[in-house]
């Protein structure tokens, strides 16, 4: 009986070595039909949707690669808490990359997203949140998004969304569109946040822009930015049309070998009553 035992215990025990490096339910393909936690090596190999209700979450130290033109679309909600020497990195599955070799991480509708510490490159574009409801927080932080062919991040607000949006602290380079967007626009939508601490450089579109329109409401902290590299704006904040308040404090930003290096612009009797611009350091701009 102890020997029989011992060999039921030594083969479970091979199964368990002989394991795959995941052991947890992935889908690689289509929606997912319930929570999934993601490790290890995951090699997706077409679109895959989060939908409404449901969370993705993505442990430490995984790799995502993306075959093709595949995308993640969050309808759900997104969780990617990577560390300092344990970043999750999303990228193609090529074995030379390029800019544009897979989609991105596209979040719509309600669903939320919370990253740090993640390596997004070699897409089409790095993050794009386009939320037209919903009150959940959107935070994007201490994460790398370089070598894709359109925007870095982008964060898109319209339509009745009341959110508080975080992004801090992320390196934005080698894209060919802007490095970090953010647009809210409709007259029930209302955005608090900030933008600071980022390192965006290298982009083709501008460096870090902002835009409230529609009457919406904004309340933004800009501040401690570091922009260089960039043909167009290094900062930009535009507003525009009746009902529609823009404050903001923008100060202890960096930003040279730009285009124009500071833009604000209010237009169509759209207002900003708290307005503060302070400590901005602006050099070798044309």
């Amino acid at each position: 009986m102890r020997s029989k035992r011992l060999l039921s215990c030594i083969y479970c025990l091979a199964l368990l070595i002989g394991a795959p490096s995941s052991l947890y339910a992935i889908t690689t393909s289509g929606s997912l039909s319930g929570d999934e936690t993601w490790d290890g090596e995951v090699e997706v190999t077409g679109d895959v949707r989060v939908p409404e209700g449901l969370s993705l979450t993505i442990e430490p130290d995984t790799t995502v690669r993306f075959q093709g033109t595949t995308e993640l679309l969050v309808e759900g909600s997104l969780v990617v808490a990577g560390g300092v020497g344990s970043e999750i990195t999303f990228t193609s599955s090529s074995a030379a990359p390029s800019a544009g070799d897979w989609g991105g991480i596209r979040v719509a509708g309600r669903g939320t997203v919370a990253v740090s510490h993640a390596v997004v490159e070699y897409g089409s574009w790095g993050i794009a949140v386009d939320s037209s409801e919903g009150a959940g927080a959107i935070s994007i932080s201490e994460s790398v998004f370089r070598h894709g062919t359109g925007n870095g991040v982008t964060v898109t607000m319209s339509s009745g969304s009341g959110r508080t949006v975080t992004l801090d602290g992320n390196t934005v380079y080698e894209h060919g569109g802007k490095g970090i967007r953010l647009v809210m626009s409709g007259s029930s939508t209302r955005v608090s946040g900030s933008i600071s601490d980022n390192e965006v450089r290298d982009v083709g579109g501008w460096g870090i822009s902002w835009q409230t329109d529609g009457g919406a409401r904004s309340a933004l902290s800009v501040s401690g930015n570091t922009v260089y590299g960039v043909g167009e704006y290094g900062l930009y904040g535009y507003a525009v049309h009746a009902n529609t308040e823009a404050d903001a404090t923008i100060s202890g930003n960096e930003v040279y070998d730009t285009g124009t290096g500071l833009y604000l612009y209010n237009r169509d009797d759209a207002v900003s009553d708290e307005l503060v611009i302070s400590t901005n350091t602006v050099r070798d701009v044309a």
